[in-house]
């Protein structure tokens, strides 16, 4: 049966910067999503790995640019947070991957890419496709505190948000291992595995999660 929705939570290319050229490989993967979002409502996360994403989408595809993110959704009288992942990690990061998601930086890269005849982004591609994707296994006490960090950083941003409470966060970016033991207690984390080496896929069953119309709700 087909999914009433399908999230894909950022990061489902190795490097794709919506503004520039897309390559074959990258084109028949947003063939496949736009045909997707013909029969399922389609929601993407923008990651640190691909940006800039409502210029390859079209108006089916609901697009989240990371500077929105986490985003509210509600699911079975139950509110979850659901974000790429790369939150709350450290300034430096957060500078970094603001500067180079910027409007200033898709007019530099555009113009850079242009001035070296269009060679530039794909001799960058290339050089990222060469990094390896790495797996995260942490042992147990250290897997506690990674998690007691991710949810302290999305409280103090409910706080900040004056979001009543949530009932769940739902991340992806980390890569940790699946299988790993998460506390079942309130609020849930659920940290996504990487697609690339778990191939498995979230599944939250029966009704559907619903976008809160705004924060306060």
């Amino acid at each position: 049966a087909k999914p009433p929705q399908v999230f894909f939570m950022g990061d489902i290319f190795h490097v794709l910067v919506g503004y520039l050229p897309l390559d074959k490989e990258q084109q028949k993967i947003i063939d496949l999503i736009h045909a997707l979002s013909e029969i399922s409502q389609v929601f993407y996360f923008e990651g640190n790995h691909d940006f800039s994403m409502r210029f390859v989408f079209d108006s089916k595809v609901m697009v989240f640019e990371r500077q929105n993110q986490p985003i509210l959704f509600q699911y079975d009288n139950k509110r979850f947070l659901l974000a790429h992942g790369d939150l709350f990690i450290t300034k430096a990061y957060e500078f970094y991957i603001t500067q180079l998601t910027s409007t200033w930086a898709r007019f530099f890269l555009t113009f850079l890419n242009f001035a070296s005849f269009k060679t530039l982004y794909p001799f960058l591609k290339k050089r990222i496709y060469q990094k390896p994707i790495r797996l995260w296994e942490l042992e147990p006490k250290e897997l506690k505190a990674f998690i007691e960090k991710r949810l302290k950083a999305y409280q103090n941003y409910i706080k900040d948000f004056n979001i009543d409470s949530i009932d769940g966060i739902i991340e992806g970016h980390f890569h940790l291992k699946s299988g790993a033991k998460i506390p079942l207690n309130a609020p849930i984390y659920c940290p996504l595995p990487s697609f690339y080496y778990e191939q498995s896929l979230f599944k939250v069953s029966s009704s559907v999660l619903e976008p809160s119309q705004n924060k306060d709700a």
